[in-house]
Parts: structure tokens; C-alpha cells; sequence
């Protein structure tokens, strides 16, 4: 592509974009809904992850077969953390729910990513 195309073509989306600002201003000046001239789309997700209380945060970790410690690894926080949520001391945040959400939707693949990340410990 030479300079001179380049030009042409940045000059045309300009044009394009200026045209397209024009027409948003008069619709919008003209006083008539603007989704009657645009496409205007709402989208609404229900993305809210569950809320959890310490008994069922112990039924995930239970359902993974798994140590408060090694819970912990996998949710990538402390053992602590673990320890107050399943005390009810403290609640999971937001993105902690997300990941439990996650696990109890697709529990057979953390039991095998656990069982992949197993490494074989020789004695010493």
C-alpha cells in the first residue's frame, strides 16, 4: 500500500466519521428518539455469582475431597482465608464466589486438574 492510499483511506473513515457524528447531532437536536434512527441495543446479564456462607463453601472443598490447605491452592489464597469463610468469620468476595461457582459447575475437571498436579514425593 503506497503513502497516497493510506491518505485516501484515512481520509474516507474521517469523512465516514464525521458524517456519522452529523447525523447523531441532528437526530438528536430534531427531538425524536434516537433509537428510531440507530440501532440501540440493551443487553442484560445475570452474571451474579452465588452468594456463600460458610456451610457451603465447606461442601465445595468437601466435594473435591480435598484439605482446607489444598482448597486454598487451588482458590489461590490462604489457608486463613479458607479457615474464616468456612468459620463464617468472613465471607467470600466476589471473585472467590466466581471460582466456586466454577468448581461446582465443572468439579470433575479440579479433580483432575488436582490429580495432575499431583507430583510423586520420594522419601528422603
Amino acid at each position: 500500500m503506497t503513502p497516497h492510499n493510506i491518505d485516501k483511506e484515512e481520509k474516507s473513515l474521517g469523512a465516514e466519521i464525521v458524517e456519522g457524528l452529523t447525523d447523531l447531532c441532528e437526530a438528536m437536536e430534531s427531538g425524536h428518539p434516537i433509537e428510531k434512527k440507530f440501532t440501540v441495543r440493551t443487553v442484560a446479564l445475570d452474571l451474579e455469582p452465588q452468594k456463600y456462607e460458610a456451610d457451603d463453601v465447606k461442601l465445595v472443598r468437601r466435594s473435591l475431597n480435598v484439605s482446607q490447605g489444598v482448597f486454598a491452592q487451588i482458590l489461590a489464597t490462604s489457608v486463613e482465608c479458607v479457615e474464616n469463610w468456612e468459620q463464617g468469620l468472613q465471607k467470600p468476595p466476589p471473585m472467590a464466589c466466581r471460582l466456586l461457582d466454577l468448581v461446582n459447575r465443572h468439579r470433575d475437571h479440579w479433580i483432575k486438574v488436582l490429580s495432575d498436579a499431583r507430583q510423586t514425593q520420594t522419601p528422603a
